[in-house]
């Protein structure tokens, strides 16, 4: 079987979206021929990464900024840039995106990224047995798909989360030509159902596989004092409600005296300081886990989460985590795994990381979660299984 894999983004391992799209690719690569078609940047070529054939197309290149202008100026802010903000706004800006012009919902598309009428033209003239496509919302989506000849099979990573561009008419021709989905939670899986409507399309929840590092658990991170702490971890260079967060980080630790909050990730080391906050050396994933495997739980207050490794992570490492009531995925783990709290705003956050500095309540969680973690994502040959039984 030939495959294609059509994205708009790749290689970023603290994106989320590249990860799914980069996993799922190898996964199909053990067992069948697998170009990863990759609209992104300014110049075509080819390369390879293992077992993929890389084939890179020309695409019209947004900044980030001009893609948050025109998100703003259409359906609002995301609910993200106000991680702990009210949901209110939420079914209201759902409406309205829903009632856009259609040249106006092609246009957010694009600014999502992926367009690229090279990558299009290939897709005419290429004879793949089937096309994947890695994220519902991008342009090499949208448009992509309409370029697929009638004798290809069509699949879809959704990549999907509860926001306004999910129910735009721009791309009712993915979802009226796409025969199988593949989804990575059951939140997920309900998202795209009640998308699809009344076609009965197969939903694949395949899960997806992670490992955490043994040995991280055993040697203390630079700057360990020994004390624990919680630990907010996460991408800080992408937007984000950065101020809010911090707020929060201040809140828990006047409130819990002696509880120290830890800021993880990309980019920490340029958050402002805090007085109570204490942003470690974590430059890798692997001093990341250092600094997670040690803490008293993990906080996640990012809404709709797409996988929420992060969490996952804490809970292979047997730590509980503290999520957001409306954190997608994150809100999943931790309620099918019985492996941590959610919050709705900030005082009960404070409440959660309170009722976890007791010992027996974070083994508990702590174990659940391990559990729970290890079971649904720690097994790399079931991925493969799950991912090539929904396209094949």
């Amino acid at each position: 079987m030939k495959i294609a894999v059509v994205a708009a983004s790749y290689g970023d391992d603290w994106r989320e979206e590249d990860l799914l799209c980069r996993r799922t690719a190898a996964a199909l690569a053990t067992r069948a021929d697998v170009d990863l078609l990759l609209a992104s940047g300014s110049e075509s070529g080819e390369d390879a990464d293992g077992a993929l054939r890389i084939r890179r197309f020309a695409a019209t290149v947004h900044s980030a900024g001009w893609r948050r202008v025109v998100e703003r100026a259409t359906v609002g802010p995301a609910e993200g840039e106000e991680a702990l903000g009210c949901s209110c706004p939420v079914p209201l800006a759902n409406r309205i995106g829903a009632d856009l012009p259609d040249l106006l919902q092609e246009e957010i598309a694009r600014v999502e990224g992926g367009h690229s009428p090279e990558l299009y033209d290939a897709l005419r003239a290429d004879g793949y047995d089937l096309v994947l496509f890695a994220g519902y919302r991008f342009a090499s989506t949208c448009f992509g798909v309409q370029a697929v000849g009638p004798g290809a099979r069509v699949a879809l990573l959704a990549m999907a989360r509860d926001e306004p561009l999910l129910r735009f008419r721009a791309y009712r021709p993915l979802w009226e030509r796409v025969q199988r989905v593949l989804v990575v939670s059951e939140h997920e899986r309900e998202l795209v159902r009640r998308r699809l409507g009344h076609r009965d399309v197969p939903v694949h929840d395949v899960g997806f596989a992670l490992r955490v590092h043994p040995l991280a658990a055993e040697t203390e991170p630079a700057g360990w004092s020994g004390e624990p702490g919680l630990v907010i971890a996460r991408d800080w260079t992408r937007p984000a409600a950065v101020g809010r967060w911090l707020r929060v980080a201040e809140r828990v630790a006047r409130e819990l005296p002696g509880v120290r909050v830890c800021l993880l990730g990309r980019g920490s080391e340029g958050l402002p300081p805090q007085a109570s906050a204490l942003v470690p050396l974590a430059a890798s994933r692997l001093d990341l886990w250092r600094w997670v495997s040690r803490s008293l739980a993990l906080i996640d207050p990012e809404p709709h989460r797409l996988l929420a490794r992060e969490v996952l992570e804490a809970m292979m490492y047997g730590v509980p985590v503290i999520v957001a009531d409306r954190g997608g995925a994150s809100r999943e783990h931790a309620e099918r795994a019985n492996g941590g709290l959610w919050f709705r705003d900030e005082a009960e956050l404070v409440g959660c990381a309170a009722r976890l500095l007791d010992a027996e309540v974070r083994r508990q969680l702590g174990g659940q979660g391990r559990a729970y973690a290890d079971a649904r994502y720690g097994d790399a040959d079931a991925f493969v299984e799950a991912v090539w039984r929904a396209v094949a």
